[in-house]
């Protein structure tokens, strides 16, 4: 399996990121690199900007904060994961760059609208053929509607 694949975040997001210069090598290195801990002065060193800059940057061409961005993109890493693996949730938490398996299912039940345990065991019924297809959706918590999850 391909870590860090395009189909880890949304779409729009990636090519978005790619799109520039000074992201295109944070991109390179989210890719080479899914689980590690990387602060905003971390994200703001590599793409060569000051840590201000970067995250007005950032925010203003992604229209995510960094730390927004990080949630999303480890929890689609998750799911492509739980979708690929059998790896238990602890170790698939630790393995996306989650410290404590409790935030991890917080963060992917916001994001996905099940635990990863809910999640895995309706992969298996066969009942979440959408996401296995690329086309799953999560509610936007900002009240936009309906939000791709998943891009092939």
């Amino acid at each position: 399996m391909a870590t860090g694949s395009s189909r880890s975040i949304p779409g729009a997001i990636w090519r978005r990121l790619c799109y520039f210069r000074r992201t295109k090598r944070l991109v390179h290195h989210l890719r080479a690199r899914p689980g590690e801990k990387l602060t905003l002065d971390d994200a703001a060193s590599i793409a060569g900007m000051e840590r201000t800059a970067f995250s007005r940057f950032f925010h203003h061409e992604i229209g995510l904060t960094f730390s927004e961005f990080q949630r999303v993109y480890r929890v689609h890493l998750a799911v492509e994961r739980l979708l690929t693996s059998n790896i238990s949730v602890k170790e698939l938490a630790s393995a996306v760059g989650f410290r404590c398996t409790s935030t991890f299912a917080r963060n992917f039940r916001r994001e996905v609208g099940m635990s990863p345990a809910h999640f895995r065991t309706r992969l298996r019924r066969g009942s979440l053929a959408h996401f296995a297809s690329g086309s799953g959706t999560r509610r936007d918590p900002r009240g936009r509607g309906i939000k791709p999850i998943y891009v092939s």
